[in-house]
């Protein structure tokens, strides 16, 4: 059995426990899984849906610590451009949930989700590819 503290570590600190390369696709997965539970249970699966942002809030970090690792000197830089990237998917994203909700109804609207998870793995696993052969 887990002790309670190590299970804070791998929800709010992960790569501590996991190491990098293991806690990202591990997150995306659980992620999309507790995604699709939530969707599935429909409005019982509310909290699921809330609580996916545990899960999604070690790859933030994680991400960025990788990032200053493989970039070392230009790593703020690369950040600058990685979070602007992201403010715009995020905005088009949420534009495409509100349309999808507006016309096909809410539960099609949330079927974004993860769709976008499965995008995120496999940007993850691209990458991930390239840095072994290099």
């Amino acid at each position: 059995m887990i002790k309670r503290h190590t299970r804070l570590l791998i929800l709010f600190g992960g790569f501590l426990v996991f190491g990098i390369n293991t806690l990202v696709p591990l997150s995306l997965g659980l992620t999309f899984g507790v995604a699709l539970i939530g969707i599935a249970l429909g409005q019982q699966g509310v909290w699921f849906l809330a609580g996916i942002g545990l899960f999604f809030s070690t790859i933030y970090a994680t991400t960025v610590i990788l990032i200053q690792e493989e970039f070392k000197e230009d790593g703020v830089q690369v950040m600058e451009v990685i979070l602007a990237t992201n403010a715009i998917m995020i905005s088009v994203m949420n534009y495409m949930i509100g349309m999808l909700n507006d016309h096909l109804g809410v539960r099609v609207g949330i079927l974004i989700m993860p769709f976008n998870l499965m995008i995120a793995w496999a940007a993850y696993q691209w990458i991930a590819h390239k840095r072994r052969s290099a």
